[in-house]
């Protein structure tokens, strides 16, 4: 049967059942091969965090299974070696960005019809999983930063036009950090200077795309305004929530939200139930769009243990569209429906364990 694996289950003579590549779409391993040890290194080392193959065993590798992804590694891969290569070519000619912005509608057009199938079957899930490292990670917030744009703005019942303007804007909010002079994105210590010359991406992002293109003002305003915040306290131009665009208030938390739940050179990882709480209650962002939010991006990933009310430890084992905070966790060999079981009603995870 083909299943999806964690990397980490992976064992050496594992046939693939597709195939995989390396961050510039070349074929490191075709559908059929063998995995040695020295593969599963290489695919950890990737990024990987699940891979698909042919289990010949009479029961499944994964006790827990994984949620399959959104988008397939092959086609995440893609995306992200595009954004890598196309931008080489934008940061030294910014006319260029025409060309990189009609690939980029593509990507976003799939994403948001993927989202939308899964909206209508009720079933609209975003799991925290992806393949970004230190050396790619822009690319993979771009991408899941256009995914969560998308999932907020349909739960909030925006028509597929306006959607898809979102989305893009999450798309290209940070684009703007790759230009000469801005690969200060990489770095984790940056002197004030430096922070004021990175904060420019906003504007001289916005300013190019109103020169060079036609796109929505959903789309330039969120990335125009991605850094503002709802008390004022952002940048370029320190303005408050009802001034800052509905598109440029739902890319500025899809990109907090995936910047605080994954590592990058400025901070470490918090876990979804602490990002929910600081989201919540800064007063930096929409609530009405923390709360579209919370009804289809999980707070806790498949497979992490977790503490409960009552003291016991317990692994979570699948997550529940609009209802985050209670998955269906295995706890002492049995099965808990937390959504569901109105004897588990006061019962409630308390934090995540190692």
């Amino acid at each position: 049967m083909r299943e999806y694996v964690r990397t980490n289950n992976l064992r050496e003579g594992d046939e693939l059942s597709e195939n995989l590549y390396d961050e510039k779409m070349r074929v490191l391993l075709r559908t059929g091969n063998k995995l040695t040890g020295r593969a599963i290194d290489m695919i950890r080392k990737l990024g990987y965090k699940g891979i698909y193959i042919e289990n010949h065993d009479e029961i499944r590798r994964e006790a827990i299974p994984l949620a399959e992804p959104l988008l397939d590694n092959e086609r995440m891969l893609r995306i992200a070696a595009q954004i890598r290569e196309m931008l080489t070519r934008v940061s030294v000619d910014g006319s260029q960005i025409s060309g990189f912005i009609r690939v980029m509608e593509d990507h976003v057009e799939h994403i948001v019809a993927l989202m939308k199938e899964r909206a209508n079957r009720k079933d609209m899930l975003y799991e925290m999983y992806d393949m970004r490292m230190s050396s790619n990670w822009l690319y993979y917030h771009l991408i899941a930063t256009s995914i969560l744009s998308a999932g907020i703005a349909i739960v909030l019942g925006f028509t597929d036009e306006k959607v898809r303007s979102i989305a893009l804007g999450g798309m290209l909010h940070d684009i703007g950090k790759v230009f000469p002079g801005h690969d200060l994105y990489q770095k984790s210590n940056i002197t004030e200077n430096e922070r004021r010359k990175l904060r420019e991406h906003p504007e001289q992002m916005f300013r190019l795309l109103q020169r060079v293109t036609t796109l929505p003002v959903d789309t330039t305003y969120a990335v125009w305004q991605h850094h503002e915040k709802c008390d004022g306290s952002g940048y370029p131009n320190g303005i408050r929530k009802e001034k800052i665009y509905m598109s440029a208030q739902i890319v500025a938390l899809a990109s907090a939200f995936d910047n605080m739940t994954n590592k990058t050179p400025y901070n470490d990882p918090m876990t979804g139930a602490e990002t929910y709480e600081y989201l919540a209650g800064c007063g930096l962002y929409s609530v009405e769009c923390v709360q579209a939010l919370r009804a289809f991006a999980s707070i806790y990933n498949v497979g992490v243990k977790v503490r409960l009310s009552d003291g016991r430890a317990a692994v979570v084992i699948k997550n529940m569209p609009g209802i985050p905070e209670r998955p269906y966790l295995l706890c002492d060999g049995k099965i808990l429906y937390m959504a569901q079981d109105q004897e588990l009603r006061s019962l409630v995870i308390q934090e995540e364990i190692v």
